[in-house]
């Protein structure tokens, strides 16, 4: 069991640890700043019953009611326990209480486990996008809606 609360600028560390060992795309420190300005609700931690930051979400409000999962990450010892899963209920209660009918993602299209995770949480593919990483790989866009209305 893990405990989900906001991130604060003193876990930007250990979440860039947790970055750098699980996404094959280079990120700065900055970028975790740039998001607590931007949207502080949508920041996420899961810390394990010492306190120990585990996993990560960064969420960011789009145009249109949107909301999107910018990085989200659990370091792999801590994969398969219901961390990510527990991430993302509570975002998707930080969307709903900030107006957010739809969220969005883009996910590398040969990340078959990522996206069979979303997939059984509700999310669909809503758009294959060519040339996206850096690396030139392809991403699946998928969505889930919140609000019928959205």
């Amino acid at each position: 069991m893990s405990v989900i609360r906001q991130m604060r600028h003193e876990d930007i560390s250990h979440v860039y640890t947790i970055t750098c060992s699980s996404l094959d795309q280079y990120y700065t420190p900055d970028v975790f700043n740039f998001f607590l300005l931007q949207w502080p609700a949508g920041q996420l931690v899961a810390c394990d019953l010492t306190g120990k930051v585990v996993g990560y979400l960064s969420g960011a409000i789009l145009a249109g009611n949107r909301a999107s999962v910018s990085l989200f990450a659990v370091d792999r010892i801590h994969r398969h326990m219901g961390v990510g899963n527990q991430l993302l209920e509570v975002f998707k209660t930080a969307c709903i209480m900030s107006g957010c009918g739809v969220i969005q993602l883009e996910v590398r299209e040969s990340n078959t486990d990522a996206i069979q995770f979303y997939q059984k949480r509700g999310f669909i593919e809503t758009e294959h996008i060519y040339d996206f990483y850096t690396d030139h790989g392809n991403a699946v866009r998928m969505t889930l809606v919140l609000n019928r209305n959205s």
